[in-house]
């Protein structure tokens, strides 16, 4: 995924309105390419970090929920003190918490699953239920999207791959089937919402 993903970018970088910028980025976003290459290699040597010691990726995952949770509660106090109703969080921009809470969500539903005791289990469970429902109130669409997409290809995934294990093909259908009608009647029973609307539009 990290490889299809730097490749992708390499395209888009030769073929896009300017190469320098693609490459370099600026100084705001760090975001070209030359910056995505250190992530790669970051992502590297945390991989072989993590296979040599896999519970400290548990502990390093445990802190990251515990900043999303101070990001959410610190976001749902900036709504109380402003009025803006949109999270944003102490950065000031609902599309950085919506990021954040994505991945911090994520990360709370992998040490829910590796949990061995049942209390750490439940606050996992909780917090990534609670983080990932509130990428929805950032109103930043894209990552509104992007949790949907995620969350539908990880279901597929795991589906298709139990089915692989029981050779049941059934077992496939039907649950992308509920899948697709899970995700089609949430998009419609809040088409009216400002945050959902444009996306079903």
């Amino acid at each position: 995924a990290i490889l299809g993903f730097l490749g992708s970018l390499f395209v888009s970088g030769v073929f896009g309105a300017s190469v320098y910028r693609s490459f370099w980025s600026n100084a705001e976003r760090m975001e070209g390419i030359f910056g995505m290459l250190h992530y790669a290699a970051f992502f590297a040597v945390l991989l072989g970090t993590f296979r040599a010691e896999p519970q400290k990726f548990i502990k390093l995952a445990a802190v990251f929920v515990a900043a999303g949770l101070i990001a959410l509660v610190s976001g749902i106090f900036a709504v109380i003190d402003t009025g803006y109703v949109r999270l944003s969080g102490v950065a000031g921009n609902p599309s950085f918490l919506a990021v954040e809470l994505i991945f911090a969500g994520g990360f709370a539903a992998v040490c829910a699953t590796l949990s061995s005791r049942r209390w750490s289990r439940v606050f996992f469970s909780a917090s990534a239920v609670a983080l990932l429902g509130a990428v929805f109130f950032t109103g930043t669409r894209g990552a509104v999207l992007g949790l949907v997409l995620g969350l539908a290809t990880s279901a597929v995934s795991v589906v298709v791959t139990r089915a692989a294990q029981r050779r049941t093909v059934w077992y496939v259908a039907v649950s992308t089937l509920l899948a697709v009608l899970l995700l089609g009647g949430a998009a419609w029973l809040t088409r009216s919402h400002p945050y959902v609307a444009p996306l079903v539009e």
